[in-house]
């Protein structure tokens, strides 16, 4: 897949986010709408979940994703690993004023920890080392949790109510 995977999606609006601005891979949307305005990656969709990974075939299993969202109360913006498919991956995100760490196994949510947060501009990043799977805020360690469930797979991003949320800077190393 080629790491670092980078995208600070300065480029022109478009539909869809499609080639990323490190020259080198691409986003699939998986479900909804993201697409690129004014130089963020945006929900624009109706749906109430929207769904992007990184396109490659190619999955890998100890890395982090990290990203900077900007988004408002009850809006659910997040980072997303080990992607294998819809049913499958882990997921980090401020839910209201609420940071919380799920798996999705089979299309079942199961929560692994949570955090107290607030709205507003924060930096989200899901570290995958092994069994253990970490959630930073603003670059400090607020949860972490040990699961077998999710081996390896994508990075991506994901957001509920799209319309009010936007990332930028997106990594995964």
């Amino acid at each position: 897949m080629g790491w670092p995977i980078q995208d600070n999606f300065n480029r022109a609006n478009q539909v869809n986010l499609g080639a990323m601005s490190d020259g080198v891979h691409n986003w699939t949307n998986v479900t909804g709408q993201i697409d690129i305005v004014s130089n963020q990656a945006k929900g624009t969709g109706p749906e109430s979940s929207q769904l992007a990974v990184v396109t490659e075939s190619h999955t890998e299993t100890d890395y982090y994703v990290q990203a900077e969202a900007t988004f408002a109360a009850g809006v659910d913006p997040s980072v997303v690993g080990r992607y294998t498919d819809v049913s499958n991956y882990y997921l980090l995100m401020p839910e209201g004023v609420t940071l919380k760490l799920y798996k999705n196994v089979a299309g079942t949510w199961t929560s692994l920890g949570s955090y107290v947060t607030t709205a507003g501009a924060h930096t989200l990043k899901l570290e995958m080392n092994g069994t253990t799977i970490t959630g930073y805020l603003d670059g400090v360690e607020r949860i972490s949790a040990t699961d077998t469930a999710h081996a390896s797979g994508k990075p991506g991003i994901r957001c509920s109510l799209g319309l009010l949320t936007v990332w930028d800077n997106f990594i995964a190393v």
